[in-house]
């Protein structure tokens, strides 16, 4: 009976653990995770979805046919009633309808480049505060032996075994790694109150972040290009303002048409009523629009030549990035070949060897020093290729493909 009572204590706790975890954050987060967060708790995205709303009310407000306008004329003697309605012969209103749609199209388009936005953003963060705190104890452990040594290096000089001209350029290097550490500890907590602030979360709450996969794959010049070409979200807002200016085109072309409004009509003439019609021609006589037309010919070759010009640059960028990644990762190659093994079992050897006497503990720390140098430039090398190698897979993604936030 204890047992079982025992039992479901544990599992209430343990339960609520995980509900805890959940609800407020807590626990270590993936990246997709991070990103996920962040769309959820992005003001930017809540206020381009209600633009979007906004923008497709309108589209539907404009594809209405006017309201019914009631007439009346009143003389001495005479009464003219008239209900008058505009039936869309000329398709303006359809026009401008499909023209409100193609407005709502871009502020769509701009939701996916925001995503997309957010998730670089991610990217960044994610990889450079897993790099801070991994520098951060990298650089603890070498401290703490650095610091041993030089107890070690001052006893040496009172003996008058060590130089003191060496010992002064010992504790300049202490210090200039005392400075580093500052440096890295402030660093890292920018970048845990950056990336909090992104999942919606307050900038001092706590925050452990899973490793991510590293892999030295990339794709091909060409077929990041290509993925590039289709994926990237400003491509996707020219495209779609492109489409809108030729959309406007067509409502300037048809505003210009004739307009013709008509409806049933009521006139009395003292007491006697008589039924009828009024019909109404608009005629564009003088201008027929042809400035508007004009102007949004030209606004349609203006979003052209910006569509061309953003399709370069993207280009370029993407080109940019590529090669960056494959620079970190050739650079993190040649490294690891100039320097194999494992290091961590090096410094363990080392520190066994000086507890057995086989060798001085000085010496054992100069080998730990080593090792943990090259590991922390290791480090600083890896987390670069793996912050490079996700961002060529996040401009390789569609901007659909970016995990989506569970409560829109």
């Amino acid at each position: 009976m204890k047992f079982t009572q025992l039992h479901s204590i544990v599992s209430f706790f343990i339960c609520f653990g995980v509900l805890s975890a959940q609800a407020g954050g807590v626990g270590v987060l993936r990246f997709e995770d991070c990103v996920r967060i962040a769309l959820e708790n992005s003001p930017r995205l809540d206020a381009q979805h209600a633009r979007l709303q906004s923008a497709r009310h309108a589209a539907r407000q404009e594809a209405r046919w006017s309201d019914p306008e009631f007439e009346a004329v009143l003389l001495s003697g005479e009464r003219d009633v008239a209900l008058i309605i505009e039936p869309d012969f000329a398709g303006v209103r359809r026009a401008a309808g499909r023209a409100g749609e193609a407005k709502a199209g871009i502020v769509a388009a701009e939701i996916h480049s925001v995503r997309w936005e957010l998730a670089a953003e991610i990217v960044q963060l994610f990889h450079r505060t897993r790099a801070a705190a991994e520098r951060l104890a990298a650089l603890d452990r070498e401290l703490a032996w650095r610091r041993e040594l030089h107890e070690i290096r001052v006893r040496e000089v009172e003996l008058g075994a060590y130089e003191v001209s060496a010992l002064a350029e010992l504790h300049v290097l202490l210090a200039g790694m005392e400075k580093e550490r500052i440096k890295t500890n402030l660093d890292l907590a920018l970048s845990k109150s950056s990336m909090n602030l992104l999942l919606g979360r307050g900038p001092t709450s706590p925050l452990e972040l899973a490793a991510s996969p590293s892999t030295n794959a990339l794709p091909g010049l060409g077929q990041f290009l290509a993925a590039t070409a289709n994926n990237a979200p400003s491509l996707a807002v020219a495209s779609a303002v492109l489409e809108a200016a030729a959309r406007r085109i067509e409502l300037a072309t048809r505003e210009g048409l004739p307009k013709v409004s008509l409806g049933p009509a009521m006139k009395e003439t003292q007491g006697d009523f008589e039924p009828g019609g009024v019909i109404k021609i608009s005629l564009p006589i003088w201008n027929g629009n042809r400035e508007g037309r004009l102007g949004a010919k030209q606004e349609r070759i203006a979003a052209a030549a910006d569509l061309e010009k953003i399709s370069r640059e993207t280009t370029s960028l993407a080109h940019a990035i590529w090669a960056s990644a494959v620079a970190a990762r050739d650079e993190l190659v040649a490294f690891q070949t100039r320097s194999p093994g494992d290091r961590t079992a090096r410094v363990t050897q080392a520190m066994k060897a000086a507890e057995a006497g086989d060798l001085s503990r000085r010496e054992a720390l100069d080998i730990a020093i080593l090792a943990s140098t090259l590991e922390r430039e290791l480090a600083a090398l890896r987390f670069h290729r793996d912050e490079t190698a996700a961002m060529v897979q996040l401009w390789s993604r569609p901007p659909s493909a970016i995990a989506k936030p569970t409560k829109r």
